[in-house]
C-alpha cells in the first residue's frame, strides 16, 4: 500500500536502483523503496508494523540536468544508507532512516514525494546550539551581524509583525473602522 500522507517516517529500505537517465537533460536518480515503519506525531514516534505495509519511492538526484555530480545527495546516501556506486546490485542494508515526505504537485495532480533521508538516530526539529555554544558564537559574529542586521532594518522597515489573537477569542473586523 503506498503512503497516503506528508510527514516525518522512520523507514527501511526494501531495493533500490539506478533510475533512467532524463530524456530532454543528464539527470540520473538512485532510487530507492523505503517500508515505513513509524511515524512522528506530536514529538511522539507512533508504531506503524502494526498496520498494513505502507511503501514510498524515493528518487535522489545523483546527477543533476547539467551532468554533474551532485555531491550533497551522494554524500547524504553514503551517510544515511552507506550507499555507494560500487553497491548498486546488492540488497540495500538492512538500516533505518528518517525520511522527510512532502506533498507536491506536479502538471496539476497532488503527490507524495520524499524530499530528505536523515540517519535512523537524527533528530528531527531545530536544532539548537548549547548556551556556550551560543555565546563562542556572538563572541565570533555578533557585533558584525548586529551591524548588518541593523542595516537591513533600516533599508527595509524591518519585519511585518503578525497581530495574535488568543485562541477562543474573536476579533470584529469591524472594530478598527473610523465610522
Amino acid at each position: 500500500m503506498k503512503l497516503e500522507h506528508p510527514g516525518i517516517y522512520k523507514a527501511v529500505p526494501l531495493t533500490w536502483g539506478l533510475g533512467s537517465q532524463s530524456e530532454s537533460s543528464q539527470s540520473t536518480p538512485v532510487v530507492v523503496e523505503f517500508r515505513v515503519v513509524e511515524r512522528l506525531e506530536d514529538g511522539v514516534w507512533v508504531d506503524l508494523r502494526e498496520f498494513e505495509d505502507q511503501t514510498i519511492t524515493g528518487f535522489f538526484y545523483v546527477v543533476g540536468k547539467d551532468g554533474t555530480m551532485n555531491a550533497k545527495i551522494v554524500a547524504n546516501l553514503a551517510r544515511c544508507l552507506g550507499w555507494t556506486p560500487d553497491i548498486m546490485d546488492s540488497d540495500p542494508p538492512d538500516v533505518i532512516v528518517q525520511i522527510t515526505v512532502d506533498q507536491e504537485e506536479y502538471k496539476g495532480v497532488a503527490r507524495l514525494k520524499v524530499s530528505w533521508v536523515n540517519r535512523g538516530d537524527h533528530v528531527p526539529g531545530v536544532p539548537k546550539q548549547s548556551a556556550d555554544g551560543v555565546k563562542a558564537f556572538k563572541q565570533q559574529f555578533g557585533s558584525q551581524m548586529r551591524a548588518e542586521a541593523a542595516s537591513a532594518i533600516k533599508e527595509s522597515g524591518g519585519p511585518t509583525l503578525v497581530v495574535r489573537t488568543p485562541v477562543g477569542e474573536v476579533k470584529d473586523p469591524n472594530a478598527d473602522l473610523p465610522f
